[in-house]
């Protein structure tokens, strides 16, 4: 169940947007630069909200076990999201 409202939740930030940074706006769809490497999801998620409109709400103790490595070349918000909770119980 919280699983569930986990992944509403995310679904809802993916439509808020702006551009920044790391984030810039292409053809009505903010892309996602950067190098993330082995940094908290809840620092990611700040990251990603100081550089764009993008807010997050989720439960910090669930997802305090995720580490995120990724990098991130001209990718949509959802394409970054997947890569991340690829092989863990979110989606």
């Amino acid at each position: 169940m919280k699983k569930v409202l986990f992944s509403v939740l995310i679904g809802l930030v993916l439509s808020i947007g702006r551009s920044e940074g790391q984030v810039r706006s292409q053809s009505d769809e903010e892309k996602i630069n950067g190098l993330f490497a082995g940094i908290p999801f809840k620092r990611f998620t700040q990251l990603i909200e100081t550089s764009t409109n993008f807010r997050f709400y989720f439960s910090e103790e669930e997802t305090k076990s995720i580490s995120v490595n990724i990098s991130a070349i001209d990718n949509s918000l959802n394409q970054v999201l997947s890569g991340i909770f690829e092989n863990t119980g979110f989606v």
